[in-house]
């Protein structure tokens, strides 16, 4: 971030640091003045704080990236939110306007915290807090590559997509290395998993390139190697936070919501309805015409969201696989993600059927995690919703940084 952002991280960290029950392990009813930061007693909010920020823009990013997806619905009549429906990209809007500054300044706070906490720690190699601090960083900078055209960092130049993914590589690798040092095995592997989904997401972006694919099967392999089940969330609890998607499409308020097309969802090979999917029955008709449902993805205002996971680890591993002729080996993992969710075996097929069942695989199992959006893109899959002039443009966009990054940057002066 520039200066500005700079500035809005600190503050944000009375905020953080001062009312957020269990998620933050302090009590400290007033405002902390940056050099009281550092005193002992702050080191564990130090190192809950990159979490915190992170959780509070992740949510609404999940909300905007369903809408410009297949998976989210807009009920009222907000524009700016009907022009992310329709996947206009390039004008200001404030939605994603306001989704740059928020990741950005995750980001930052992590970066931050992790320099403290470098200085300050008495073993900075084995200790949890460090790991976390260079995991949610690291996740930072895939989580903006995924939906901005362009990332600046600390005030600097704009960097590709391309690039500020592959910057994550080696902070994850850190993350995992002081997180198996502090006997954190299941922080580890989410790490390693989340490794992988970066090194996915770069393997599209570099063409294609199979080198790629494979580091992101082999860091999908460590984290099931370290654990087999292992889950990483992005934790929300009130006063402090709340889980916005909840809030803004599961409260009766018809603001937004599911698609309507993920509603009864019938799983390919079973017949049956894919139980992945939850959802109230259909509650009313928006007056466009789209059946109302609510999704029951999260269920309070206090639900984590998954960030990382071991069924993305098993699908990656399965793309690859498939990329690679084995086909064999992408049903099997395939089929170990469907077993674990109560549903039959995948009976396999050609390269292109299994392809069909990886794509169906992934939009359903990470329905509303923020996933969606960067599949369509890299399959090639235009949002239905899209005006035409908008499908014309082609669904390899992503929004632009923010306004206040172009004021504040001066590489874009």
């Amino acid at each position: 971030m520039n200066g500005i952002g700079r500035t809005l991280g600190l503050l944000l960290l009375p905020l953080l640091l001062s009312g957020c029950g269990d998620l933050f392990d302090v009590e400290n009813p007033t405002n902390i003045v940056d050099e009281e930061l550092e005193a002992e007693a702050m080191w564990t909010a130090l190192g809950n704080s990159p979490e915190g920020v992170f959780s509070l823009g992740y949510d609404h990013l999940l909300l905007d990236a369903a809408l410009i997806a297949d998976e989210g619905t807009h009920h009222a009549t907000r524009t700016s939110r009907i022009e992310l429906f329709q996947g206009t990209i390039a004008e200001w809007n404030e939605q994603y306007d306001a989704r740059y500054n928020e990741m950005a300044r995750a980001r930052w706070v992590a970066d931050d915290i992790r320099e403290r906490l470098g200085r300050l720690l008495a073993s900075p190699d084995s200790d949890r807090r460090m790991a976390h601090a260079y995991f949610w960083g690291a996740l930072s900078r895939v989580v903006l590559a995924e939906h901005f055209v362009e990332i600046p960092i600390d005030g600097g130049p704009p960097q590709s997509p391309a690039d500020i993914l592959e910057s994550s590589v080696p902070l994850f690798d850190q993350a995992a290395q002081i997180a198996s040092a502090a006997g954190e095995t299941r922080l580890a592997a989410a790490t390693h998993g989340a490794k992988a989904r970066a090194l996915r997401s770069l393997y599209f972006e570099r063409d294609r390139d199979m080198g790629l694919l494979t580091q992101a099967a082999q860091a999908a392999q460590q984290a099931l190697n370290l654990d087999p089940s292992y889950r990483l969330d992005v934790r929300y609890q009130q006063p402090g936070t709340q889980n916005s998607f909840y809030a803004r499409a599961s409260t009766g308020s018809q603001y937004d919501g599911m698609d309507p097309r993920y509603a009864n969802q019938v799983d390919p090979v079973s017949g049956e309805r894919d139980p992945r999917i939850q959802h109230t029955d259909a509650i009313a008709t928006d007056g466009w015409g789209r059946t109302i449902y609510e999704p029951l993805k999260y269920q309070s205002r206090n639900d984590d969201i998954p960030v990382s996971r071991w069924q993305e680890a098993q699908l990656i591993i399965a793309e690859h696989h498939l990329e690679s002729g084995d086909l064999p080996g992408a049903v099997n993992r395939i089929n170990q993600v469907r077993g674990a969710a109560g549903l039959p075996d995948f009976g396999g097929g050609d390269a292109e059927e299994i392809f069909s069942q990886l794509e169906y695989e992934r939009r359903t199992e990470f329905w509303l995690e923020g996933r969606r959006w960067q599949d369509m893109r890299y399959y090639n899959l235009v949002p239905p919703e899209w005006t035409s002039a908008n499908q014309q443009r082609g669904v390899e966009r992503r929004w632009p940084v923010s306004q206040q990054e172009r004021d504040a940057n001066q590489h874009y002066r």
